[in-house]
């Protein structure tokens, strides 16, 4: 049977008639994406979130994605309404890649890599709706299960992510992120405004406790199996995706490629990086 999570009891600590709402999304299931049907409703969510916000142009494939998305330790998680992706995010880890905001925000992450810290980065959000209250319930879910993922692979001690400016208040009101970087314009996205936010995820568990949402984000831990079923793309996914659907591993450069390699022992990249037939 699928692996998902269905929201637990409204939190009885003390909310404002906002904030009660918030945390209410009783017809929704939150899982990482496990199929190729949940990761195509995500990229697709996210192209026509982007394209409504006039951070991107029009692409044949009407999906938006990355050489990030390629790697097996990226993770998409979404919540569904019965079989249909409503709200996607992307989880990054560090690698010889790098991470995405590192486009703009380069010196401030390898600051927090000398300080010690291993980094991630959520990327890629997604609603299907137009904002409002509607939203902040499924956001709300979906920052939690990215928190306790993070913290159950070990893989990271800090969250990052950049956001517009005019969603900050969403950040600062509902979520434990502290500033990380000032306003940044982002090339990749129309050189939209951005500002970086982090999280550290033992702080966060330890020292939040004062936050008016850390019982929500702290207690009914994620169960474990939810993680092990996380979607990894075949030979032929990986081919479709990052060859024939967007010329994404064939414009990278070699130690890229290479690395990217070493990710899928096993996986013939003769076959996969083959030229696509016009």
């Amino acid at each position: 049977m699928k692996d998902e999570v269905r929201r637990q009891k409204t939190p009885s600590f003390l909310l404002d008639n906002a904030e009660r709402i918030a945390l209410r999304a009783d017809s929704l299931t939150f899982s990482l994406a496990q199929t190729t049907d949940e990761i195509l409703q995500a990229y697709k969510l996210v192209y026509r979130n982007y394209r409504r916000a006039e951070y991107i142009g029009t692409h044949p494939s009407s999906m938006r994605y990355n050489v990030f998305n390629a790697l097996p330790q990226t993770a998409t998680v979404v919540a569904k309404l019965k079989d249909m992706v409503v709200t996607t995010a992307s989880i990054v880890f560090d690698s010889p890649l790098g991470l995405p905001l590192e486009t703009i925000y380069q010196d401030e992450v390898d600051a927090l890599r000398r300080e010690g810290a291993t980094v991630c980065e959520v990327t890629m959000l997604a609603d299907r709706r137009r904002g409002g209250i509607r939203t902040i319930p499924s956001l709300l879910h979906v920052f939690k299960m990215i928190l306790h993922y993070v913290r159950a692979s070990g893989s990271a001690t800090d969250i990052l992510i950049t956001v517009n400016p005019s969603h900050e208040v969403f950040y600062t009101r509902y979520l434990p992120f502290d500033d990380f970087g000032g306003l940044r314009y982002y090339p990749s996205v129309n050189n939209a405004p951005a500002v970086a936010r982090r999280a550290n995820v033992q702080r966060l568990f330890e020292e939040h406790k004062n936050h008016k949402l850390y019982d929500f984000f702290t207690e009914n831990p994620i169960p474990a199996e939810i993680f092990d079923a996380k979607k990894t793309f075949t030979a032929e996914e990986l081919r479709e995706f990052f060859v024939v659907g967007r010329s994404v591993l064939p414009e990278l450069p070699e130690f890229a490629v290479d690395y990217i390699k070493t990710c899928y022992p096993g996986y013939d990249f003769a076959k996969i990086l083959a030229p696509v037939e016009k």
